[in-house]
């Protein structure tokens, strides 16, 4: 698939408007690696409401690039 997203390495963290469960299997539909965690390997984190302070700082350490829900729709809908 030629989505933005299709073989990145992504992370889904905090409460999000949409349902979590639902924005990773369609993450996965467009080609996308998901995790748990975030890792070295990680390229994008998306974020939502009450995330970790680990989890950011983790990803800003790593250089993730770090998204909204709302850039992360915006992302896979160009």
């Amino acid at each position: 698939t030629n989505s933005p997203i299709s073989g990145k390495n992504i992370c889904f963290t905090g409460k999000m408007q949409s349902n979590r469960e639902g924005m990773q299997l369609d993450a996965q539909k467009l080609g996308a690696i998901v995790s748990g965690s975030v890792t070295g390997k990680t390229d994008i984190l998306v974020v939502g409401d009450k995330v970790g302070h680990s989890k950011l700082a983790k990803a800003k350490k790593n250089n993730t690039q770090i998204l909204t829900e709302d850039e992360y729709y915006s992302l896979i809908k160009s």
